[in-house]
């Protein structure tokens, strides 16, 4: 009988490590592949699900969980009234595609809780954050290399997909990049050396949304250690040539830069999106990923021949409006703004950098959340929770000093609690 506590503690500590283990896989694969991240997803959830049955007593909900959980019902919900949208829009009623976009977003929400709450050392957040970096430069050194070589038009990140979520992806390891810099800038090179590169792929990519994104972060870090100057002066320096190289070389980047943040298509397709809500259930939607079954031909003939798909309404509040109904949309909202505000507020103390990548992952989410779909099934809502869940436990001081026995600590450790 006295064998049992330890042989407990032992089973949590092993289930405890293989998390971690899972998380930095999982940062290795987010750009770069869809079947190790999946991996990695599955590992992280079947192993997290063992420690928290373990030390259930650990979990306390509040105003962030039970938002996330609400959204999560508001999900399911919707696929029951799906039906009622299918047979009004004279498509077969296709559960298979609702179920995987419900399992898209079951995963994300499984990922948050157990980073959350999961025992994950302050080595084995430094680690992740570290591989993340790693991973999206090799990922766009070989985005790189098939738009050079002619196989693609536009750099995109392999385990991420269409241009626009690369160039989110990009523009959230450029700030965490930038952040690390100014921590570690003299003992990694990577990090700065990142910082360039990830600003000159969101540049290259044309997404103004992420470009301002960026900016925004960048204003944030001179407001908090408006001191440095030389660290304020170097930054600046490092923009200034990125964007001068980038435009000079790339066309598109100054074509999109001119047209300004007017965007008649997107409008467009905000207005469909508002009409397509209102004419079905507005409360809980018209089901998750259906927004493809919307024909923006009914609202302008001319597209008879050509764009028949809405596909989603580059806007997250209006995807999930339309797709979640209100129920979804003002518990998504709530949950944003909820680790914002917690964010925020905290006194940053030790963890700085852990808590202001928190920050610059909200600005990032927020301001690209008016142009592009944020929260849908790509390596962006993932990477966005894990750091979300990162930073709420260094807030609320549950990073361990434990080291894990994965590999060598990289950095060293800043958050010590």
């Amino acid at each position: 009988m006295g064998m049992e506590p330890e042989s407990s503690t032992t089973t949590l500590h092993r289930f405890s490590q293989l998390t971690t283990i899972a998380l930095v896989l999982l940062g290795l694969f987010l750009p770069l592949s869809e079947t190790g991240k999946q991996c990695a997803i599955i590992l992280i959830i079947i192993a997290s699900s063992v420690c928290l049955v373990k030390q259930y007593r650990a979990v306390k909900f509040d105003i962030v969980d039970w938002s996330l959980l609400i959204f999560l019902l508001s999900s399911l919900l919707s696929v029951f009234f799906a039906k009622d949208f299918y047979e009004s829009v004279g498509a077969q009623y296709d559960i298979d595609r609702e179920v995987h976009a419900l399992y898209s977003f079951v995963r994300v929400v499984l990922v948050f809780y157990a980073v959350r709450y999961v025992d994950v050392s302050g080595s084995a957040i430094e680690i992740f954050l570290f591989v993340v970096v790693a991973s999206c430069m090799l990922a766009i050194g070989y985005g790189e290399f098939r738009v050079l070589s002619g196989m693609k038009k536009f750099l995109e990140l392999k385990g991420v997909g269409h241009v626009n979520h690369s160039s989110i992806y990009s523009a959230m390891v450029c700030l965490i990049s930038l952040n690390l810099s100014l921590y570690y800038g003299k003992k990694i090179i990577l990090y700065p050396i990142a910082f360039v590169v990830s600003f000159c792929t969101v540049l290259q990519s044309g997404s103004r949304a992420s470009f301002l994104a960026v900016l925004v972060g960048i204003v944030g870090h001179f407001l908090r250690d408006r001191k440095d100057s030389r660290k304020i002066f170097f930054v600046l320096l490092a923009v200034a040539g990125a964007t001068a190289v980038v435009v000079y070389f790339n066309e598109l980047t100054w074509v999109q830069m001119k047209k300004g943040f007017y965007s008649p298509g997107r409008i467009f397709i905000w207005k469909v999106t508002l009409s397509e809500w209102l004419k079905h259930n507005i409360f809980f939607g018209i089901g998750p990923n259906n927004s493809y079954y919307v024909n923006p031909v009914s609202y302008a003939k001319s597209l008879r021949n050509g764009w028949t798909h809405l596909g989603h309404s580059h806007n997250t509040f209006l995807t999930i409006l339309l797709e979640n109904g209100l129920v979804g949309l003002i518990s998504y909202c709530v949950f944003v703004i909820s680790i914002f505000l917690k964010l925020f507020f905290c006194k940053i103390g030790k963890c700085a950098s852990f808590l202001m990548i928190g920050i610059d992952i909200s600005i990032v989410n927020f301001i690209n959340s008016f142009a592009n779909t944020t929260f849908s099934s790509s390596s962006n809502e993932i990477l966005m929770v894990v750091i979300w869940a990162i930073s709420l436990r260094c807030m609320d001081g549950a990073v361990s000093r434990q080291k894990i026995n994965l590999l060598p600590v990289l950095v060293k450790r800043q958050c010590m609690v």
